[in-house]
């Protein structure tokens, strides 16, 4: 973790110092950007439009994917800050997870929302 050290000088019988020590709190950026795709169309890239900052360094990425934004699954092999999605064939949410030491902090989370074409070109549905 980064650490801020601020020693303190007091003039007593003789000379005390006192170290405080912050530890520099770990934000999760930001990511982008909402998306529309088509049934079996494959999604934009995700890209970090802020990059985690803070905790301590390095900073290790990890996305998950999640399709109530409520619980959420670690992507195998997603650990860079951006992310390249697969076909989806319904809405899914993401997130990016940013780890630094013992602190985890999470990005906005980005929706790709998935439209149903039929045949008739006269009717769309969108699953909400």
């Amino acid at each position: 973790m980064k650490k801020i050290i601020i020693t303190l000088l007091t003039i007593c019988p003789g000379v005390c110092t006192s170290l405080f020590a912050q530890t520099i709190p770990l934000k999760g950026g930001s990511i982008s950007q909402h998306q529309t795709i088509i049934l079996g169309e494959t999604p934009a890239t995700l890209t970090s439009s802020v990059a985690a900052s803070g905790g301590s360094a390095p900073i290790a990425y990890a996305w998950e994917s999640s399709i109530d934004n409520s619980k959420w699954i670690p992507i195998s092999g997603a650990s860079s800050a951006s992310y390249n999605p697969r076909s989806l064939t319904e809405n899914t949410f993401f997130r990016r997870k940013a780890t630094a030491g013992t602190q985890t902090a999470y990005s906005n989370t980005v929706t790709i929302s998935v439209i149903y074409v039929t045949n008739n070109v006269n009717y769309i549905l969108t699953q909400t």
